[in-house]
């Protein structure tokens, strides 16, 4: 064969070309982002209902954009190493730019606008343990008339009837006014590794709360609001000394937890109150709270795990009112 038909009939070189850098279009990777964006915001849950929860939302969203861009520099036969590399972390550090100022700017928007509500105990020299919120002039107690004070009784039960154990009933509201002096002795508040113990408790204002560290590991307590809104957060040592705290204020029920070990703990529910009337549900569900100021009142009940209720009461001097309170989640 001539040499002229065997150069027609051997086949071209095929010659590679690389892909340049970008690979992806612009709208290719606007679309990954806000994969990734909205996967972070809420496909572990809403993160602006969990502060500094956010670990799981954040690592799954930058593994999201990984997968993403390989999956698409596939689809478009354009895969290689450097660019899958490229595009992945100029997604990651655009992604990071984006929910850093989100984060930033929650942080600002939802802070506590009020001073730090509890006082740490310190000690002087000079003087015994007091609290700089004691050396605040300080309102005088109010008094009351004779006969005008009352008694609630009642049950706390589930919706099926059983009864609830060891839950927390105590007066939400209507006694805003008045001023009860507080007890001296202190309310204690440890972490024993698994959680905060007690469960559930109930201080009033000015009382102090002794939290320790009972399996001697570092640990913070968080308070939150039911609302979600800040009370307080400071670390317990490990040393298992106590720190002391005191609240100037009323806040209702926070929810208590450690940040530094999150879920391998139990949380603690404390009720912040201006006021005395609290107890504890008996074995039958049964409370009583006695020496209740006369006035429109709400009673309300709380359990972790079989939820809450809140019923109005109108309570007169020297009577005593039965009310019926059936929890339930909200």
């Amino acid at each position: 064969m001539p040499e002229s038909d065997q150069a027609i009939d051997k086949p071209a070189p095929r010659v590679k070309t690389k892909t340049s850098y970008p690979a992806l279009s612009i709208l290719d990777r606007a679309l990954i982002l806000g994969v990734a964006v909205t996967q972070f915001l809420i496909g572990h849950g809403r993160v602006w209902a969990k502060p500094f929860d956010w670990d799981r939302s954040i690592v799954w969203s930058y593994v999201t954009i990984a997968a993403l861009v390989l999956a698409a520099l596939a689809l478009r036969h354009r895969l290689n190493l450097t660019s899958w590399l490229l595009h992945t972390v100029e997604l990651v550090g655009i992604k990071f730019l984006l929910t850093a100022t989100f984060l930033v700017g929650f942080l600002i928007a939802t802070h506590p606008k009020a001073a730090t509500p509890a006082a740490e105990v310190w000690q002087d020299s000079a003087r015994p343990v007091e609290t700089k919120a004691r050396l605040k002039a300080k309102p005088k107690a109010t008094v009351f008339a004779e006969g005008s004070l009352g008694e609630i009784e009642g049950r706390a039960t589930r919706l099926d009837g059983t009864v609830v154990r060891a839950a927390l009933v105590f007066i939400s509201d209507g006694l805003n006014e008045l001023v009860f002096e507080p007890p001296n002795q202190p309310v204690t508040l440890e972490n024993t590794g698994t959680g905060f113990s007690p469960g559930l408790l109930a201080i009033q204002v000015g009382q102090p709360l002794v939290i320790r560290s009972a399996d001697h590991q570092l640990h913070t307590v968080q308070m939150m609001k039911q609302d979600r809104s800040w009370v307080l957060n400071v670390p317990i040592l490990g040393s298992g000394s106590g720190r002391t705290l005191e609240f100037d204020e009323a806040k209702g029920l926070v929810s208590v937890e450690c940040k530094v070990h999150q879920a391998r703990e139990r949380q603690a529910y404390l009720a912040v109150l201006n006021h005395p009337f609290f107890a504890l549900t008996d074995a039958d569900g049964r409370f009583a709270l006695s020496g209740v100021p006369r006035g429109r009142l709400t009673v309300s009940a709380f359990d972790p795990t079989a939820g809450q209720a809140s019923a109005p009461v109108q309570l007169d001097g020297g009577k005593k009112i039965s009310v019926s309170l059936q929890l339930r989640q909200r």
